[in-house]
């Protein structure tokens, strides 16, 4: 909301660029979160006020960018189940149209995008009442937020980086390639349950559901 304007617009250019060349002739792999207010994001620089509308986060919408939202994990006996953290950012990109790598979901999620970038890619436990163990000066604490499991990606990516003697670059067009394929299944980890809308500080916004495949 913040970045509409002619210097907010010229400042995303200058970003994406950076992005395009240091993912595709550097090899980097760039990782952002999505943010920590559901289906819509700050309207001001203040950070004071919640949009009304459906709202995305940059740069987590670039598409040389991979966005990581956030999911809830909870203790289900000796297990785990996990779903939709629904502070989880994710939506819409209002600046970027739909990658190609976008353009291979099934037609159901092509109606909801309206040709636009769809954010996150991927996701992590964010929810701060089940996120990360933080020792800090000598204290046991709970971190959580979309700025918690990107990370946590980031340390997946170093270990698949290793593993594979080489800078992967952008995951984006292999991660949708897979979840296009019969693989999907045995290599990724579907959140059916939850979802992203919001309810604060009197304004509501209808966010999006987890369902089977890529959706929130």
């Amino acid at each position: 909301m913040t970045l509409k304007d002619a210097a907010g617009q010229a400042e995303i250019q200058k970003w994406d660029a950076l992005y395009k060349q240091i993912t595709m002739q550097s090899n980097f792999t760039i990782l952002s979160a999505s943010g920590d207010n559901g289906a819509s994001d700050y309207a001001d620089l203040n950070a004071t006020k919640i949009s009304p509308t459906l709202t995305s986060s940059f740069p987590a919408d670039d598409p040389w960018v991979t966005a990581v939202g956030g999911t809830t994990l909870n203790r289900q006996g000796s297990g785990f189940n996990e779903i939709a953290w629904n502070m989880s950012g994710g939506g819409l990109s209002a600046f970027f149209p739909m990658p190609t790598y976008q353009q291979g979901l099934p037609a159901s999620v092509q109606t909801l995008l309206q040709q636009k970038r769809g954010v996150p890619d991927v996701a992590g436990n964010a929810n701060p009442s089940s996120g990360l163990a933080m020792y800090q000066n000598g204290v046991w604490s709970t971190a959580g937020g979309t700025s918690a499991s990107t990370p946590m990606w980031a340390a997946l990516m170093a270990i698949a980086n290793q593993m594979a003697g080489h800078s992967l670059g952008l995951l984006n067009p292999a991660l949708y390639k897979i979840g296009n394929s019969p693989r999907y299944a045995q290599d990724f980890h579907d959140i059916i349950v939850g979802n992203n809308s919001v309810n604060a500080g009197g304004v509501v916004v209808k966010g999006f559901d987890a369902v089977p495949g890529w959706m929130q």
